[in-house]
């Protein structure tokens, strides 16, 4: 009879020694969905802000060398994210006429375009987004 009594606390000691030990890892898996879901969203919507710049065609005599993007905290300090798309053109337009093919279907009130000469031939046509809400993405703190 004792030796009964003695496994049922035995049993209820090792349920409670579960619970303690299962509770911070849920935390930790809840709070990884919160994060990762937070990152993916970012991601999808840079991956739609960016086909603004990349879905336009270049200026006639031009061509797309390189391209990309950078994300996060990328101008000042605070929390919020900051998108940027960038083109590098080789072309034998100036950077004022580029800026000028660039900058009328892309350049918002939020939105801002830049165009620099980076080599002979070459040009930088950067556009930019500052300021989109951080949420719990750890890339924008």
């Amino acid at each position: 009879m004792r030796t009964v009594r003695l496994e049922k606390a035995n049993r209820r000691v090792h349920r409670g020694a579960v619970v303690v030990a299962a509770v911070p890892v849920l935390i930790l898996v809840l709070l990884s969905i919160l994060v990762g879901g937070t990152m993916v969203v970012n991601n999808v919507r840079l991956s739609e802000w960016k086909g603004d710049l990349y879905e336009l065609a270049p200026p006639p005599g031009s061509w797309v060398i390189a391209m990309g993007t950078d994300f996060g905290l990328l101008r000042g300090n605070g929390n919020h994210c900051d998108r940027r798309a960038w083109v590098l053109l080789r072309t034998a337009s100036t950077a004022g006429e580029v800026e000028g093919h660039y900058g009328r279907p892309l350049e918002t009130a939020s939105v801002s375009m830049s165009v620099k000469p980076v080599a002979q031939g070459e040009v930088r046509v950067e556009m930019f987004e500052h300021g989109d809400s951080a949420g719990w993405d750890p890339r924008c703190h």
